[in-house]
């Protein structure tokens, strides 16, 4: 049976996991779309990649630049990736990324820590959900409510990594 949802507060801010291969990560997804149009905006001014309006941007050059770049955190590596015209940041997991069900049964596993910081008023959860981590994903949302924190959960399909169109107005080649 789905959890009931708690609803969140007008305002109030999504925390991102993802579940997916039995175990949950942190995803800043707002963190990664910011550092991807900060650095390809520097990028593209730098090396004039702009200047022929007719041709627009060539992104394979500024995507292999920027998938040469080491922009990572615990659980993930962003690497950009066209999809028709546009942009879009790749969350590909690292190595030993997330914690199971059994390590964040613990009280002082990372996802427990991360949000028991949590304001209910400011904060709430959002869930990635792949089909092979159902458990997962429920077990955190067991934990979740013991916190009183409003969470809701997406269903995700597929064997690629998770990705989000880049924020901004990069658009690939002719406008």
């Amino acid at each position: 049976n789905l959890p009931n949802p708690r609803k969140a507060t007008p305002g109030a801010k999504p925390i991102n996991f993802i579940c997916r291969d039995g175990v949950i990560m942190p995803v800043n997804i707002e963190a990664a779309q910011d550092r991807a149009n900060k650095w390809t905006s520097a990028y593209i001014t730098k090396n004039r990649l702009d200047r022929d309006k007719k041709k627009g941007i060539d992104c394979d050059k500024l995507f292999r630049a920027f998938n040469r770049q080491t922009f990572r955190s615990h659980s993930f590596a962003l690497h950009l990736e066209q999809r028709n015209d546009y942009a879009y940041v790749v969350f590909q997991r690292r190595g030993t990324a997330g914690e199971t069900v059994q390590e964040i049964k613990d009280a002082n596993s990372d996802f427990q820590q991360a949000i028991g910081k949590l304001n209910q008023n400011q904060h709430y959860l959002r869930f990635l959900v792949w089909t092979d981590s159902y458990e997962t994903y429920l077990t955190a949302r067991r934990i979740a409510n013991k916190y009183r924190l409003p969470a809701g959960w997406q269903p995700i399909g597929g064997e690629s990594e998770y990705q989000v169109r880049m924020r901004g107005n990069l658009r690939c080649g002719p406008p």
